[in-house]
């Protein structure tokens, strides 16, 4: 009995598994099929918008301004650096040629001697013109100083005479009175008048030889003041004569040194070239002019450009401003490019680094709003959307 018993338990243990395993494989082929179902659907229901990388940079809207070099030389000096602001005429770089420079001087060593030789006599003739004029100052001087004293002894004797002829004049009266009452001889009476008109041609003589002085000294005075103008003439004249040739001497000498200068007032980008390089007839820098409008240039792979539109949005994530610090900025795509860049514009796709075939150009506006400041050449990453299509689609 307990035999009988243990094998019909035993049996009912088995049957059951076996209904067990019916049920398990039943449930992994409905789930199975459920979620081949799901990925179908997936696949070929559910609508998927791609997202890629590209680079960009920022550029001035209106353009920049390139700066190229005139003659080929030496950079000597350099004044700027990217980023920096600069105005209208301030000095960019410094060149020359130290070869050319040498060559140049030695064939015009003539030509330095000759302006050196002119300057030299130029300021011989200013130190005689000022001898010169010391020693007729001085002697003026002391005319002018006989003059002066010469009048006052004139002056002082005219006084003088004044008072005598004063005298005569009233002595003369008395012997016309005594004349009348028959005091005195006539011969008295007319040798007293002799005497008076003596005093009197002499007071005159007198008045002529002052008012004479005198003018011969205002003479003198204009005469000098004439000299002095002529003097000061002619200084002026040695001085802007000397300053002529000091110029022409400068401009020899610096006739093989270039200074670049800016040409508008702006910010620097674009300058990579050192102190020492050696330049000749290409673009140093570029400068963008100050108050222009800023747009983002991005490069994008021929192999997504397909899908690339106008008017569409991207986000922009600024290399100077940490994206985990500052998030991403809008932009607006308003131009794409039809054809590829060329090789001459592969300067532009300096920054981009492991470049794989072709690129083309998609402009963006900005919106920035001020809330961090931008500036030309500023590199970004755009997170651009591609068309939306169904996932079995992005997968052939």
């Amino acid at each position: 009995m307990l035999f009988r018993t243990i094998n019909k338990i035993s049996n009912g243990k088995k049957h059951d598994h076996l209904i067990n395993l019916h049920l398990s494989h039943k449930i992994i082929g409905i789930f199975s099929f459920l979620l081949v179902c799901t990925i179908f659907s997936v696949l070929f229901f559910f609508d998927y918008t791609k997202k890629v990388t590209v680079y960009g940079q920022l550029k001035n809207k209106n353009g920049t301004i390139s700066v190229v070099t005139r003659n080929p030389g030496i950079i000597k000096k350099v004044y700027v650096k990217n980023g920096q602001y600069v105005e209208k005429g301030d000095p960019l770089v410094e060149i020359n040629d130290d070869t050319l420079l040498a060559e140049n001087l030695s064939l015009s060593s003539v030509k330095l001697d000759r302006i050196e030789q002119e300057i030299e006599s130029i300021d011989i003739e200013v130190d005689k013109l000022k001898h010169g004029n010391k020693v007729e100052s001085e002697i003026s001087f002391t005319k002018l100083s006989l003059l002066n004293k010469e009048v006052d002894v004139f002056e002082r004797q005219y006084s003088m005479m004044k008072e005598r002829l004063e005298i005569t004049k009233e002595k003369l009266k008395i012997y016309e009175t005594l004349s009348g009452k028959n005091y005195i001889s006539k011969m008295q009476l007319l040798n007293e008048k002799d005497a008076y008109r003596a005093l009197n041609s002499s007071l005159l003589d007198l008045e002529n030889k002052i008012s004479s002085t005198r003018s011969t000294i205002i003479e003198r005075n204009l005469s000098n003041r004439s000299r002095i103008i002529d003097y000061e003439s002619d200084i002026e004249k040695y001085k802007r004569l000397r300053i002529d040739a000091s110029l022409r001497l400068s401009d020899l000498i610096l006739s093989n040194m270039e200074v670049v200068r800016s040409p508008v007032s702006g910010i620097i980008y674009n300058f990579d070239i050192s102190l020492g390089n050696k330049v000749g007839g290409q673009i140093l820098l570029n400068v963008v002019p100050t108050g222009s409008d800023l747009e983002a240039h991005l490069y994008i792979s021929d192999s997504i450009i397909s899908n690339i539109d106008a008017e569409q949005e991207v986000q922009l994530r600024y290399n100077a401003y940490p994206y985990q610090d500052h998030g991403s900025f809008l932009g607006v795509i308003n131009y794409v490019s039809a054809a590829p860049m060329f090789n001459g514009d592969e300067r532009e796709l300096s920054f981009i680094n492991n470049k794989h075939g072709s690129y083309y150009k998609a402009i963006a506006s900005v919106v920035n709003d001020d809330v961090i400041n931008l500036s030309p050449g500023m590199t970004f990453e755009a997170s651009v959307s591609l068309k939306t299509k169904k996932l079995y689609q992005w997968l052939m």
